[in-house]
């Protein structure tokens, strides 16, 4: 673990111990650093997750982190790490980079289970069964994720999957910033998946979600059956999808608009490392090469980001994908480090 990270001023911050300055000046830590940001997200949305009716022990909960670092929990939680989780890179630098990222983060939100230890009415402690995991992506990275019902998650470039270590008795559900493609072992408990404007509910299938910042959620089924809502409505409204259908979510008004008999390849080719590209605009596009190549792109005519663009690539490496656009858009490229610059002749 970082010896950076003062675990006893986080617990002290998320109970709300710290003075001003303390919140200041760790505040100003987190944001300085990203990785910092997602396992402070993940600290926090375990702490929002349990139940704090009764007040929390953050001294006695500090203490036993201290003595459960000192076990030999570290190792069997990396054992299970590598058990479950398998990364895919198409960029050779990255992946020890990556792979200790995921494991810092495994081990983060184990430990802070830890931390949220709250009295009972008979004085005894019980740790919360709230405990989850996080994978995170890069761009130009996928990851598999084995979950423990038996369903696979495959986890798309640039996103973010958190899942709870076990699955409670009445229900399985999982929060995804970003795009992930979902296998659904059989169950009878019902399984969600939870993005910032959507509710996905799902009934045992495979299917799409597409659930990045600041974009629309789109939800594609390749088989069975979901129910997709906005988080503003409830389970009875759920719009129902089968396969060949696709729901585009709103972000704003969680308005929500069914397609009919869509071609699946073209939303689920990354699955087998396909990009396809049909009519599209340059903006999607670009967007989408950003993140699969880890690379950055700029048009120099912004017109050229309402230019439609049809191709389908497998696997290329990104010098055959740039050499496409330029002669079939008929424009021309330079390139420095990771930014491309398109412009015209």
């Amino acid at each position: 673990m970082n010896k950076d990270i003062d675990y006893n001023l986080i617990a002290r911050f998320l109970a709300g111990e710290c003075t001003e300055k303390e919140k200041e000046v760790f505040k100003s830590w987190v944001n300085n650093d990203p990785d910092r940001k997602a396992m402070m997200e993940s600290f926090q949305y375990i702490w929002n997750s349990g139940n704090r009716s009764q007040p929390w022990d953050v001294e006695m909960a500090w203490d036993r982190v201290s003595k459960q670092m000192n076990t030999d929990k570290t190792d069997r939680s990396l054992t299970k790490l590598k058990k479950t989780y398998y990364l895919n890179t198409r960029n050779s630098r990255k992946p020890l980079r990556t792979i200790l990222r995921i494991a810092a983060a495994f081990l983060i939100v184990g430990f802070a289970s830890l931390y949220f230890v709250q009295m009972e009415d008979d004085g005894s402690q019980q740790a919360t069964d709230n405990v989850f995991e996080q994978v995170v992506t890069e761009r130009g990275e996928r990851a598999q994720v084995q979950l423990d019902d038996g369903s696979r998650i495959h986890l798309s470039v640039d996103s973010k999957l958190q899942q709870p270590r076990e699955f409670s008795n009445t229900d399985r559900t999982v929060h995804l910033n970003g795009e992930a493609y979902f296998e659904i072992a059989h169950d009878d408990r019902p399984f969600f998946v939870h993005t910032k404007h959507a509710v996905v509910q799902i009934y045992g299938t495979e299917f799409n979600v597409q659930a990045y910042d600041n974009e629309q959620v789109q939800v594609v089924v390749a088989d069975g059956k979901v129910g997709v809502r906005s988080p503003m409505i409830s389970e009875a409204d759920n719009v129902i999808l089968v396969k060949g259908d696709m729901a585009q979510i709103d972000r704003n008004s969680g308005e929500i608009v069914l397609k009919r008999g869509v071609d699946l390849q073209h939303y689920l080719g990354w699955f087998n490392y396909k990009l396809v590209f049909n009519d599209a605009p340059l903006k999607e596009v670009v967007k989408k090469l950003e993140r699969w190549y880890d690379i950055d792109i700029t048009m120099t005519d912004t017109e050229l980001y309402d230019v439609k663009f049809t191709a389908e690539f497998e696997n290329e490496p990104i010098v055959e994908v740039l050499d496409i656009m330029k002669y079939s858009l008929q424009l021309k490229y330079n390139t420095k480090g990771k930014e491309v610059t398109f412009f015209t002749n």
